[in-house]
């Protein structure tokens, strides 16, 4: 459990350098719809994020209890390898800002499960308090979100 946890904790690590990088490469193609620069991005290369400890004790996750493991598995399936897209032709400038911004949302939120995992794997091997499963995590979240938008209208 403790080095799935210190994978968990490093997965966290680079989903935070990834949404810096998305929020650099987002800035920098609203800069290029600024200055109304051609399009000229042809590919793009998502990340990708390895997780050895998992990976090699994928067929003792159970031992975890089925709720703890589900949750592990779940945070787990962004990891692997994507290849690269390539297009026939390029990507507008407006699409490729709207791509990087969402992927920021992206690893906010795989950032915020995967510290909530990690959280349970901690209550678990502590025998302290399990701060429940990640669906409610998630609902809790999205209620909070939704309620920070509808007061800012």
């Amino acid at each position: 459990m403790a080095a799935l946890r210190a994978e968990i904790m490093g997965l966290m690590a680079q989903a935070h350098s990834t949404m810096e990088y998305s929020q650099t490469m987002q800035r920098a193609a609203q800069a290029l719809i600024g200055a109304k620069a051609r399009n000229a991005t042809k590919s793009l290369r998502l990340p990708t994020f390895n997780a050895p400890v998992y990976h090699a004790n994928i067929s003792r996750i159970g031992l975890l209890g089925a709720s703890l493991a589900g949750d592990v598995v779940r945070v787990m399936a962004k990891t692997g390898t994507v290849p690269p897209a390539t297009f026939d032709q390029p990507i507008s400038n407006e699409v490729l800002a709207e791509m990087h911004d969402g992927l920021v949302d992206q690893m906010r939120e795989w950032s915020e499960d995967l510290s909530h995992v990690a959280l349970r794997i901690r209550a678990r091997e502590e025998d302290t308090l399990d701060p429940g499963s990640l669906v409610e995590a998630q609902s809790t979240r999205q209620q909070k979100k939704a309620k920070q938008e509808k007061a800012a209208e």
